[in-house]
């Protein structure tokens, strides 16, 4: 089923809503430094109503350090630091959707975090587009939200700690999640909700992991590794989906199996909802 034309004219419906037309705005430039404790978790949250996010690792140890240009007219940032909890909280509040919809330039926030530290990272964007590239950083926990908009994340380096949970939610728009073995986690779910997902769970992955997939309207794109050994569980709605898991795995039941999956040392176990949409495994 052909899905891919619907998919991409309500994506960008839906970036049209989340603030990324520029006008002639006034904008306020930001910049903060935070030294934030090493001797114990360091609980990052974020909660933007609209706007873009990049996310990286810093250069300084024990530094958090958050820039930007906020659109004044609309916005209203909020950086602080609670030493004795360990959490550092960035917001960035829309003032007046409605009167904002039509014509507003879209705030900016780059923030960068130790890589000394270990991080439980959680954050909820209700509108705009995230992209972080976070493989230097050490993350125990890894849980983001994100109603409308675009989604990039890249594991680039393997994750320096084991990750228990790995939790990404995206309503509307599009996912890219590149990298995702390097986050090494434990347990992983990813709902692509409306739109189009693209999956790379290729990287340093642990001995053994789970992920769960969902995926309601759109297309779902997933490269596995060639060298772990993969189990699917794979459920859709009949005729209203398509897929290629027979083409590249052997299957049993209702399971399919990579050919490796006997022989190898490290495994995955993939359960994946798809509703209506194609279904695409590849490896590498």
């Amino acid at each position: 089923m052909k899905a891919k034309p619907i998919i991409s004219l309500m994506i960008l419906f839906v970036l049209s809503l989340s603030a990324n037309l520029i006008g002639e705005e006034d904008y306020l430039s930001i910049k903060e430094r935070h030294r934030v404790r090493a001797d114990d978790n360091l609980i990052v949250l974020i909660d933007v109503d609209a706007g873009n996010i990049t996310l990286a690792s810093g250069s300084i140890k024990n530094e958090a350090v958050i820039s930007g240009k906020i659109n004044e007219r609309f916005d209203r940032v909020n950086i602080g630091y609670d030493e004795r909890q360990n959490e550092l909280s960035i917001s960035l509040d829309r003032r007046n959707w409605v009167k904002s919809m039509s014509r507003d330039g879209a705030s900016y926030l780059n923030i960068q975090l130790p890589e000394n530290v270990v991080i439980e990272l959680r954050s909820k964007v209700k509108g705009g587009v995230l992209d972080f590239s976070v493989g230097r950083l050490k993350i125990a926990s890894f849980e983001m939200k994100n109603f409308a908009g675009e989604v990039f994340i890249d594991f680039d380096k393997p994750n320096p700690v084991k990750m228990d949970f790995l939790d990404i939610d995206v309503k509307i728009g599009r996912t890219e999640l590149r990298n995702l073995g390097n986050a090494r986690f434990v347990e992983a779910n990813i709902n692509g909700g409306i739109g189009e997902l693209s999956i790379d769970l290729s990287g340093a992955n642990v001995q053994q992991s789970r992920v769960d997939i969902d995926l309601y309207i759109g297309s779902t794109e997933i490269t596995l590794p060639r060298d772990i050994g993969v189990k699917i569980r794979s459920s859709s709605m009949g005729f209203l989906s398509t897929s290629n898991l027979e083409a590249v795995l052997n299957r049993e039941g209702r399971y399919y199996y990579s050919k490796n999956y006997d022989q190898a040392t490290r495994t995955m176990l993939l359960s994946i909802r798809t509703g209506i949409g194609d279904l695409r495994i590849d490896f590498r």
